[in-house]
Order: C-alpha cells, then sequence, then structure tokens
C-alpha cells in the first residue's frame, strides 16, 4: 500500500515478511547504529541481535499487532528506514 509520494519518497506498509526486507531492515539498523544514532540499541549491536529484532517485529506484524511502514526513495532498493507503530 503506497500511503504517500512527496519528493521521490514512497512510505509503504510492510504487511509480508521476506528474506530481502528483513536483510535491508538488520542492514539499515546495523549502519545507523554504529553511526552513533540512539534508537534503542548499544554500539556492539551483532547482526543476530538485530535480525532477531525484526523477525520479532515481522511476526508482530503478521499477527496484526504491529503494523510497520518503510519509507523508500524512488530507487526502489534504498530504504530511509523503518517506522513501526504498535
Amino acid at each position: 500500500m503506497l500511503i504517500s509520494d512527496k519528493r521521490n519518497i514512497h512510505i509503504e506498509e510492510l504487511k509480508e515478511a521476506n528474506n530481502i526486507a528483513v536483510s535491508d531492515l538488520v542492514a539499515l539498523t546495523l549502519d545507523i547504529v554504529q553511526g552513533g544514532a540512539s534508537v534503542g540499541f548499544m554500539q556492539d549491536l551483532s547482526e543476530e541481535k538485530a535480525r532477531e529484532f525484526w523477525n520479532n517485529v515481522l511476526a508482530k506484524v503478521q499477527q496484526e499487532k504491529t503494523v510497520l511502514l518503510v519509507a523508500k526513495t524512488a530507487h526502489p532498493t534504498k530504504s530511509l528506514g523503518p517506522y513501526n507503530y504498535k
């Protein structure tokens, strides 16, 4: 579902888990944490812990307990960030 289309940024609801989405979310999380962003993780966050976090979030999405919004640029493989609303 496309929610917004301003300045070539698309915000989409992610309703289904897949390996690409999980890998992208893990990579994004590791990148921002290692860059010093304060998003609830310490800088020693491992890929395994990040993957576990996103698999748990996506399990809640499947159970319809969480809505996960992902902002993407016009380039389909580049995410700007996840927005997790419970």
